[in-house]
């Protein structure tokens, strides 16, 4: 009788421990899933601080070029503004497109956006102006 209720106690405990090991297992599975959705999102929030910094490097560039232009008169300055015109437009819609997921931001965007061309427009008058003298 020992020897049975010896073997039914190392079965229980058999059992009890590859039920620990199963849980255990999905613990683990699940923790693993959730790191690499983090790591996902991690990328993407690089992504849109470096669509945000190219953005912005390209408004500082047009800027610089019209500055130059408007103080030198040299159209050589105005490379820079010429190639911040054609890459804004691609370069708003890729970071519109990469909040796409985002409402708030996606409003924020819109702002942003509005602003860059007001303030192209404004550079635009101004070497505009310059030109007639």
């Amino acid at each position: 009788m020992k020897s049975r209720s010896k073997s039914a106690l190392f079965s229980l405990l058999l059992l009890a421990a590859a039920i620990v090991v199963f849980l255990n297992a999905l613990w683990a599975f699940e923790a693993v899933r959730t790191l690499a959705t983090n790591a996902s999102w991690l990328a993407h929030s690089w992504q849109v601080v470096h669509q945000v910094e190219r953005v912005l490097g390209s408004a500082v560039s047009a800027e610089t070029g019209e500055r130059g232009y408007l103080i030198s008169g040299s159209v050589s300055y105005l490379e820079p503004y010429t190639t911040a015109r054609q890459e804004l437009p691609g370069e708003l819609a890729r970071l519109q497109a990469l909040t796409s997921d985002n409402p708030t931001q996606l409003d924020r965007i819109r702002d942003l956006r509005a602003t860059v061309e007001r303030r192209m427009l404004i550079l635009q008058k101004a070497i505009a102006m310059r030109r007639q003298g």
